[in-house]
Parts: C-alpha cells; structure tokens; sequence
C-alpha cells in the first residue's frame, strides 16, 4: 500500500512539473542544465543564464521595463517641446532649431517697403524671414534710410551731427555778406520758397518775388537750408517763407492754416557773426494776423 502511494505522488510531481513546463513560464528562475560534449546552448541576454538547446523554453518575459528611475526615485522628466520663442526650450544646447531661424535673428539683405536696403528679420509666430528690417538713416547720402519719411538731417536721429551742423556764413567782402536761412516747418509734398524785397545802399529796390538763389533741394521733407549773398547795408531786406501747401510761416492767426500765435515752424537767419536779428511786420493794412519777417540792415 505504501508503495503505492509513494508511485502516486511521484507521479503528480513530474506531471506537475510537466504542465510548467508546457506553459513556457515559471516562477522559479531555471535551474542551469548539465551540457555533454556536442550540446547545443542558447544564451539569455536578459538573464545571462544558459540553456541547452532541449529545454523547453527560458523564462517568461514580464513585459516592457518601467520607465527609468531618476535620482530621487520619480521617473525621469520628459523635455520640453521646442516652440518659436528664443529659448532652448528642450535643453539640447539650440534654441527654435526645429524651425527656420531662430527668433530675432538677421538675415539677408533685403529691399525694404520704401524701396531702401535692409536686412530680414526672423519674426514669430513661426520663426521665418517676415520682415525686412530697414537700415539705420545716413545723414548724407539723400535717402530716406530708415523708412520714416525724412531724409538726412531732416531726420531727427541726425539732430546735432557735424554732418548736420549748418555752414558759417561767409564774412563781408567787397561782394557782399552771405545770408543764410534755416527753415523748420510741417512735411507737404512740393517745394518751399523764400518770397522777399529789399532796398540796395544806393536806394533802389528790388521787387517783391521769389529769390531765385534760395532752393529747397529735398522737396516735401519740411525744411528750407540756402544762403545767398546781399549787397552790405540793405536795409530794409523784407521776406516770408511759402509751404508747398499754400501756408506760409507768419500766419499767427488761430485757422487751421495758422500757428495761432505763433509762425508755422521754425526760422533762423544767420550772418557772417552770428544770428540776424528777425522782426514780424504787418503785411495788410487791416493789421491782421498775417507778418512778414524784416531785417532792418544787412551787416
């Protein structure tokens, strides 16, 4: 009787043993088997455990491993996506490199919206050559660099530059003295003009018209800068400075044409010492707000 049972419980070990071994998995690691000469063996990467070419399968496989660890026990960080915004946004050492240019960056030279040089810009939101960046203005080349409608030392980034600074008078010869008018006012296409009489140290006089020496040579840029000679001791020299639109600079009245109390712009009148002294007198015999700039003696 004991036999028997001892044959019965060999029997349910090895089928036991069988049905693990048909379902290719086990939770036991497997035992190393004992190879003979001229076995075959196959090696588990994973494990590093050998097995003859007979057994019937290395152990199961758990599945993907989990995500690594970082040090402090979490899963590592995944890196941030790359946006067009200047940055290195992933941390790779580049900043926007999955896109064009990386933001803010220049370019090429390019022709800008005034017909003037410049160079692209790289512009959001998609980090592409969008703009084309215009140079900053020269004070002496008569273009409008910079696109913002005045050219050279009518800009106002060209204020106070030697380029800028207007030439002295010449001083009294036996030709007569250099006058020279500098003239500030509001932008209008077209040119402006000096309109004047004076009377010559002999007592003739010349007639009221526009003084022919006196040309605007940037029109429509609001500013008038000639010089021209008269004779020494004319006196009167009476003058007024047209707009290209029909105003002129003593119009103190308060229209809309006028400076309401003031010349519409801007004037200095320099000689061969310095600042001519420039008085407003009435040009209508109503005495209305309307003058004419007078410089009682040419030095």
């Amino acid at each position: 009787m004991r036999r028997a049972i001892f044959v019965l419980c060999m029997f349910a070990v090895w089928f036991l043993t069988f049905l693990a071994a048909m379902s290719g998995c086990g939770n036991a690691p497997p035992e190393e088997t004992t190879m003979r000469p001229g076995d075959d063996r196959s090696d588990d990467p994973a494990t590093g455990v050998s097995y003859a070419a007979s057994d019937p399968s290395p152990p199961c496989d758990d599945g993907p491993p989990e995500d690594t660890p970082s040090e402090d026990g979490g899963a590592a960080p995944v890196p941030a996506a790359e946006e067009c915004n200047g940055v290195d946004d992933d941390g790779d050492g580049q900043v926007d490199e999955i896109f064009l240019c990386p933001l803010g960056s220049i370019g090429n030279i390019c022709i800008t919206s005034c017909n003037t040089a410049g160079n692209l810009i790289c512009t959001a939101p998609l980090c592409s050559w969008g703009f084309c960046e215009p140079f900053p203005e020269d004070c002496a080349n008569t273009i409008d660099d910079d696109c913002n409608g005045f050219v050279d030392c009518a800009d106002p980034v060209c204020g106070g530059l030697p380029v800028c600074a207007p030439s002295p008078p010449d001083p009294p010869g036996a030709d007569g003295t250099t006058v020279q008018f500098v003239y500030t006012g509001p932008v209008a296409p077209g040119t402006i003009h000096l309109d004047a009489w004076w009377q010559l140290p002999n007592g003739t006089s010349q007639s009221w018209g526009t003084v022919a020496e006196c040309v605007d040579v940037q029109a429509g840029d609001g500013a008038l800068n000639c010089a021209f000679v008269l004779p020494s001791g004319t006196s009167p020299f009476e003058f007024q400075i047209v707009l290209p639109d029909g105003r002129f600079w003593g119009d103190l009245s308060c229209s809309p044409q006028g400076g309401c109390g003031a010349t519409v712009g801007t004037l200095s009148v320099n000689g061969p010492n310095g600042n001519l002294a420039v008085s407003l007198v009435a040009n209508n015999p109503n005495n209305q707000p309307y003058f004419n700039g007078q410089i009682a003696v040419i030095p």
